[in-house]
């Protein structure tokens, strides 16, 4: 199937009302949503959209994209979003009222479902907004403090067995 076909196909489901669960590729959401997670969409209007949230979006490139939103401008169907993928070094294009499919709602990983916003979620994903713009250069070192500890467990574990 084209992917413009699967694209029209996830727009229809969306706006009759419909819920999508699918599964992701690529890394632009890192640490988030990753490669072969499972995310869960529900339709939503794009005047409805609030900054943190993660939307699934129609680009110009015949691709379905679902990045985090980072800007609103302007109130209602008028306005345009900024989206962002949180391990990108730069925002997308303005997102149109009319290419917003729906709003991601929860992940699905390794059996483990997390819902985006709810609770203290909300918050998470508010403060993921507001370092996005920063948070290339944030999650490098984090990751290379990452591997150094994970090694380390692994010398301490052969060592003691």
């Amino acid at each position: 199937m084209r992917r413009a076909a699967s694209i029209d196909i996830a727009a229809e489901v969306l706006s009759t009302g419909g819920g999508l669960r699918i599964r992701t590729r690529g890394l632009s959401m890192y640490p988030l949503i990753r490669h072969g997670d499972l995310i869960e969409v529900e339709p939503t209007d794009a005047s409805a959209v609030r900054m943190g949230d993660v939307i699934l979006s129609r680009d110009g490139h015949d691709r379905i994209v679902a990045h985090r939103v980072v800007k609103v401008h302007g109130k209602g169907h008028g306005g345009t979003l900024v989206t962002k993928g949180d391990w990108t070094f730069r925002p997308d294009a303005p997102v149109e009222p009319g290419q917003v499919l729906g709003r991601i709602v929860a992940i699905e990983r390794a059996g483990r479902r997390t819902m985006l916003n709810s609770g203290g979620q909300r918050l998470v994903q508010l403060l993921a907004a507001g370092i996005s713009p920063h948070s290339r250069w944030l999650y490098l070192p984090l990751s290379a403090c990452g591997r150094v500890v994970h090694r380390l467990r692994v010398k301490i574990r052969n060592s003691a067995a």
